[in-house]
């Protein structure tokens, strides 16, 4: 279901909410918060006790107060916070377990962003559902409303992958190109302007890219050659370039290094080599670049430890998690709702391993909370549960990983 509001109707909506007082502090400014003014955005899982958890996902990924995943079969499924429809189950109601994603979409990949979702079929269409207040649902509509079901994204382009950031999206097609969407107040979607767009435009630079990463307020990108580009706001130095002048088109993230992966979070962005070295660089007010500091630098630094990593997430957060090689997994940076799964609230500047006998073959980080997916096929989620974000039934905050309910 479609739906679109007045903006006299958004505001209210929006300042009843506040009034009526949010479950979720944010760490950024809230999301889509053009819906409240052209500036302001409104912003941005496993220890034991779940007894219903079983195999079944082959990828999670968390969003703001929402997650979602898919199984082999395709079925997309999210849980949590339902405002907007995020769940895409075209319904408005939260769910502390899986729900299915409506349509008959087999789906390669899902991303839950801030306040939508996305996903790419085995045919490369890319849906989004979810708020619109930014047009982040890239379908070409007027600004200011919400889908409560996936709708397809304008363009007829074939994507690789889409990524969901906070209220904007960028995807990657075979070709290389990387198109992005939504929310442009800081430049974030790369095509030479600060202009918000309803549509998927091209990432300036003629740079050919394995891979896009929106967040918050920048974007990162990696090319088929192993450089790193970034570009958006640039505050703390999470463009990387060794600056913090913000830039609304790609540039050079500096150290001559070649990376195999990289990704944007809240104000900081990491990279991860061939050798499995890991760099972090921007924002490092909690300790998320993990190197042992709380210093922002606008250049890579090495995060700490003698880890080899297999993959490295960041996205709207600001907390930063890896999966080292053996299947481990490791989180740094803020903690204030458990979210790097250490049994504490307690913040760390380096690695520190995520408890549980858990062999995890895929990590993503939401705002405040932290999903994975095991060998076999189970999934955990950890950290903040006040909208059933961790999927295991309940709404209970849990600083150590908790199952989620398989899919049914």
């Amino acid at each position: 279901m479609r739906i679109r509001l007045t903006p006299s109707a958004l505001a209210l909506a929006w300042s009843s909410a506040v009034l009526a007082g949010c479950s979720e502090p944010p760490t950024a400014p809230p999301f889509g918060g053009s819906r409240v003014s052209a500036t302001q955005s409104p912003a941005a899982i496993l220890v034991g006790g779940v007894a219903a958890t079983r195999g079944g996902w082959s990828l999670v990924s968390a969003g703001f107060s929402h997650s979602c995943g898919i199984t082999p079969s395709g079925d997309a499924f999210c849980w949590g916070s339902n405002e907007e429809g995020r769940l895409g189950d075209g319904t408005t109601t939260s769910s502390n377990v899986p729900v299915h994603v409506s349509g008959q979409h087999h789906f390669v990949s899902v991303s839950a962003g801030g306040l939508m979702s996305c996903g790419v079929t085995a045919s490369g269409e890319a849906f989004c559902w979810g708020d619109d207040g930014v047009y982040e649902l890239g379908d070409g509509g007027a600004a200011g409303g919400f889908s409560t079901v996936p709708v397809p994204v304008s363009g007829g382009h074939h994507f690789l992958s889409v990524v969901a950031g906070n209220s904007q999206a960028c995807g990657v097609t075979p070709g290389g190109d990387a198109y992005c969407w939504g929310n442009n107040f800081s430049g974030g979607l790369g095509d030479g302007t600060t202009d918000n767009r309803s549509v998927p435009v091209l990432v300036a630079g003629g740079h050919h890219f394995r891979s896009v990463s929106p967040s918050t307020f920048h974007t990162c990108g990696l090319t088929t050659g192993g450089d790193a580009y970034c570009w958006g706001a640039n505050d703390f130095g999470g463009l990387g370039d060794g600056t913090t002048t913000n830039s609304d088109v790609p540039v050079l993230v500096q150290g001559g290094h070649h990376f195999v992966q990289v990704a944007a979070g809240d104000l900081h962005s990491c990279g991860l080599t061939a050798g499995g070295e890991a760099y972090c660089w921007g924002l490092n007010s909690d300790g998320q670049l993990g190197d042992g500091t709380t210093q922002a630098s606008s250049v890579p630094v090495v995060v700490s430890g003698v880890h080899r990593f297999r993959s490295v997430v960041v996205a709207v957060s600001r907390h930063t998690c890896g999966v080292a090689v053996g299947g481990a997994a490791f989180c740094w940076g803020a903690n204030g709702e458990g979210q790097l799964g250490l049994g504490t609230t307690t913040p760390s500047s380096v690695p520190a391993q995520v408890l549980g006998d858990h062999h995890f073959l895929s990590i993503s980080t939401g705002t405040s909370h932290s999903c994975g997916v095991a060998a076999g096929g189970s999934a955990f989620c950890w950290g903040r549960n006040g909208d059933g974000q961790l999927g295991n039934g309940t709404t209970t905050t849990s600083s150590v990983p908790t199952g989620v309910l398989g899919p049914s």
